[in-house]
């Protein structure tokens, strides 16, 4: 973020985004509450957020042998390249 532009729309970190409306939409539901995860369709949204971008950042949260999770696949499945930290043994 200190060289180029990155957009964050996470619940954490520096300069959050709000998410576009029509990924609210998608969503049904317009509260980013973790504790309210089940009532809304957040994977649908991610995976229509994430396709308007070249590149997605994917960042595991455990650095795990063997332990690879939606984070690298996701962005594969709808064309998005991710730049990914996880699995030691990815290439693998």
């Amino acid at each position: 973020m200190k060289y180029i532009a990155v957009d964050n729309y996470g619940t954490c970190g520096k300069n959050i985004r709000q998410l576009p409306e029509h990924i609210v939409k998608i969503q049904g539901f317009s509260n980013r509450d973790l504790k309210n995860i089940t009532t809304y369709e957040w994977e649908a949204g991610k995976l229509a957020l994430s396709k308007e971008y070249l590149f997605t950042i994917s960042i595991e949260d455990s650095l795990t042998f063997d332990y690879i999770s939606e984070k690298l696949w996701q962005p594969l499945m709808i064309g998005s390249v991710p730049i990914y930290l996880g699995d030691p043994n990815v290439y693998d």
